[in-house]
């Protein structure tokens, strides 16, 4: 006899809820027998069913019920204890057996059929529960992955041009490891970033990485985590890799600590910046109510902690290549505003490196102020820019070396304004234009153009007005050598109040040691990137 077409009662239960429904729909204990394909029946062990065996032991009659079975039908048999045997089958080779008291046998087949039914539908019911667990489960990590990404893009706006992978880490991993339960998060990235692989699957040792940020557990050395990076990172060129059970079977034995693990790279445009490393799963206890389908789960990386490292990654790789990309237009950005600063310093050479030199001077007085880096940023374009207006001053009232008339003064004071009307069509420079306009504004209210008072003067262009006065002061001149710069901070402190802000005054003052290093240290930029032309040959 055979039970292949037996219907799998119990295919979405498990069999020691099977044995629990038999004993509270017929009030005695089960038996649970199996048959293999040579038609030999041995006993089942169920949970709640330990003692089966001794109550019904495989004889003759047991023996002949069981192979009674077929097509799904319970059978029953009298006993010479004026009890009846009843057999119901459960699943495929698995069939119940107990000893009732004497009834019909059509009662008791009724009886088994809706016990039947009845494990049916509760097995229905339970991967019902499950499966909407499961689906619970799924779109609470959607969620909670769409909420990560998209917070980490709203942290990762450019700001900083400093903001390097370090910083990103930093800040990113700590909100991303409690998200894929990971117990540990790491940045691995090639130690020479100039001689780094262009390309994911060249290979690199473990001396040639460095462990750039962690954040959890740290129980696995670094030097494990480098040497795990360098041997699985060509399995992951453009895609993560999960490893789980990988202590089993001695494969993690080079790499101790090593549950599990996913590896996934860090591409920008072109080049490889380094790996994403989530190493062993974090384990949970759920109490009794944890289920069995979700065990597996709780201990493996799946494809939704391997897909959330990977978009993580690619939102490292996208902000690192807009971060260079906007480095590269900053720096075009900047040779453009030295070119023109330059063709104004060439008029003349008694004050090249003015220009230069104040927006040092600026950028220093603004951090000591507690500005952020983008302001120092723009201070340093500032003080750049803020001559800028004098390429629209003739040569003859420029370049004057005697003392100039009021007519001249007039035209020299005009250079704010020309500077201003030069920039103002340019986005990029609109930061800078308050200090090009009012750098010669006086805090007692006499400056020009506009006359502003106090406060009402942009901070940057009190700032570029000390630095400016501060290296007028200090420069040689045609007709005076430049001033001592102890000299050049008397004057200054003397007019704090009336010609420059009191605050930036004292700012110059504390950060006069940086000055000075400052002043004694300054090459022109140009110096540094001058070329040489090679005349054509002939």
């Amino acid at each position: 006899m055979s039970l292949a077409s037996t219907t799998q009662f119990c295919a979405d239960l498990d069999l020691s809820s099977a044995v629990r429904l038999l004993m509270e729909a017929f009030g005695t204990p089960f038996a649970l027998w199996q048959t293999d394909t040579y038609g030999n029946w041995t006993p089942v062990s169920a949970a709640g069913n330990q003692d089966s065996q001794d109550i019904l032991p495989p004889d003759s009659e047991t023996r002949n019920l069981l192979e009674a079975i077929g097509d799904d039908e319970p059978q029953v048999c009298d006993l010479a204890t004026a009890e009846v045997a009843v057999a119901i089958p459960l699943a495929r080779r698995v069939v119940a057996v107990g000893n009732l008291p004497a009834a019909p046998h059509a009662f008791v087949i009724r009886l088994a059929k809706i016990v039947q039914q009845r494990m049916v539908e509760v097995g229905q019911l339970e991967r019902l529960g499950n499966e909407h667990e499961s689906f619970l489960v799924q779109v609470t990590n959607d969620l909670e992955a769409l909420t990560f990404l998209i917070g980490t893009t709203n942290l990762l706006e450019i700001t900083e041009l400093s903001f390097d992978l370090a910083a990103m880490a930093r800040r990113v991993l700590p909100i991303l490891r409690p998200v894929i339960k990971a117990e540990t998060l790491a940045l691995i990235a090639p130690l020479d970033s100039a001689a780094s692989p262009r390309v994911a699957n060249e290979e690199v040792s473990a001396e040639q990485l460095s462990v750039v940020y962690t954040d959890g557990a740290d129980e696995i050395a670094p030097s494990v985590r480098l040497q795990l990076a360098a041997t699985y990172l060509a399995r992951c060129t453009d895609s993560p890799f999960v490893a789980n059970n990988f202590a089993e079977g001695g494969t993690g034995q080079p790499f101790p600590g090593v549950r599990e693990f996913v590896l996934t790279p860090v591409l920008s445009r072109d080049r490889l910046l380094g790996w994403l490393l989530a190493l062993n799963r974090e384990v949970f206890d759920y109490g009794p109510a944890h289920t069995g389908w979700r065990d597996l789960n709780d201990l493996e990386f799946g494809t939704h902690e391997a897909n959330l490292l990977s978009s993580t990654a690619a939102v490292f790789g996208t902000h690192a290549g807009n971060i260079e990309l906007v480095r590269e237009r900053e720096s075009l950005h900047l040779n453009v505003v030295r070119t023109l600063v330059s063709t104004i310093e060439a008029k003349d050479e008694y004050t090249r490196g003015h220009s230069e030199r104040v927006a040092l001077y600026a950028r220093r007085l603004g951090a000591e102020l507690g500005l952020t880096g983008h302001a120092c940023s723009q201070l340093y374009l500032a003080g750049l820019l803020h001559d800028v207006g004098k390429i629209g001053v003739r040569d003859a009232v420029l370049l004057k070396s005697g003392s100039l008339d009021d007519a001249e003064l007039d035209v020299i004071k005009r250079h704010p304004e020309l500077g201003w009307e030069i920039l103002s069509g340019l986005k990029l420079l609109e930061d800078v234009l308050p200090a090009v306009l009012h750098h010669h504004e006086r805090f007692d209210g006499m400056g020009y153009p506009d006359g502003l008072q106090g406060e009402a003067i942009p901070l940057s262009a009190r700032i570029i007005a000390v630095a400016d006065s501060y290296d007028a002061m200090t420069s040689d001149r045609p007709y005076r050598p430049g001033m001592p710069m102890d000299k050049a901070a008397e004057i200054l402190q003397g007019g704090k109040g009336r010609q420059w802000s009191p605050d930036v005054v004292e700012a110059l003052v504390r950060s006069l040691p940086d000055i000075l290093r400052i002043q004694q240290s300054y090459k022109p930029v140009a110096a540094h990137n001058q070329r040489r032309r090679v005349p054509a040959e002939s």
